[in-house]
């Protein structure tokens, strides 16, 4: 596996309308090829065994390359500590919403080692990194929104520091699906004393009322709720 190789067999699979639509909607500065996530991950996971060779390749050079990069490490062939560790690694190098919610919906963790990504989730949050926090809480969302993390969830994303657009969307996302899930204490925290930001406080809600998965006097109390 060459780095000349991977960017061939992308731009086998890339068209130039799907650059343009991509373009539009993940608004990065990194070079798209125009490749859909699919053939991405069938890449990835035919490669997957290369994973060092493909992790040596340069970081923000071409969009597909860098999911790719993700990917492999989601469907290596590794231990769970390696996996984590390639993540952690790889995590400050992602400068947008769509690889850092792609790799994460990637990763599949077995439910006896959900400890060791809970505590990995949490170390992500402490980062400086937009995307890093987000994926933290895109982890969070998946796999651990019951009643014996939620307190430390709400306590997580009240210490976030906001204003960077894609971490307060990540936030709000979270607490519009712990409003789903934890809804009394996300209630709680949501309508008390918190450090939320009026925008990340309101998007949450205007998803809680979008959701399908709300009933209709859930919907007017979050209506309510907002500020």
């Amino acid at each position: 596996m060459t780095y000349e190789f991977l960017c061939n067999l992308i731009r086998e699979k890339s068209t130039a309308e799907y650059k343009n639509f991509n373009s539009r909607i993940v608004k990065t500065e990194t070079e798209i090829l125009g490749c859909r996530n699919p053939d991405l991950r069938a890449i990835a996971r035919i490669y997957a065994d290369e994973y060092k060779t493909i992790l040596t390749f340069p970081c923000n050079e071409f969009y597909e390359v860098d999911m790719i990069k993700g990917f492999v490490i989601c469907f290596a062939k590794i231990s769970l500590d390696e996996k984590l560790n390639l993540l952690r690694d790889y995590l400050p190098y992602v400068e947008n919403w769509a690889v850092c919610d792609s790799v994460n919906s990637a990763l599949k963790i077995k439910e006896n080692d959900l400890e060791k990504l809970w505590n990995f989730a949490l170390t992500l949050t402490d980062s400086d990194k937009t995307f890093t926090i987000r994926f933290g809480l895109n982890i969070f969302m998946q796999y651990f929104l019951d009643e014996s993390h939620i307190d430390k969830i709400l306590a997580t994303v009240d210490n976030l520091t906001f204003g960077e657009y894609y971490l307060d969307m990540g936030a709000a996302w979270l607490l519009s699906i712990a409003f789903i899930k934890c809804k009394d204490k996300t209630v709680k925290y949501i309508d008390g004393k918190n450090n939320l930001t009026k925008f990340v406080r309101n998007k949450a809600l205007q998803k809680v009322r979008e959701s399908f998965r709300v009933s209709e006097s859930d919907k007017e109390m979050a209506k309510n709720m907002k500020i």
